[in-house]
């Protein structure tokens, strides 16, 4: 199914770094966990389509 196939394409655009800034967004300046998805997802948009 589609959803496979972004949930990986997102999957692998996700490093220590990048995992380590996304939690610092939610732990820190405390930003909602569904709006640093949202935003990070829109981010990686010319990455993952295709």
């Amino acid at each position: 199914p589609k959803i496979e196939k972004t949930l990986n394409q997102v999957s692998a655009t996700l490093d220590t770094k990048t995992i380590t800034a996304l939690n610092a967004k939610v732990d820190v300046d405390k930003q909602e966990y569904e709006e640093v998805a949202k935003e990070y997802y829109n981010s990686i948009q010319d990455k993952i389509k295709g």
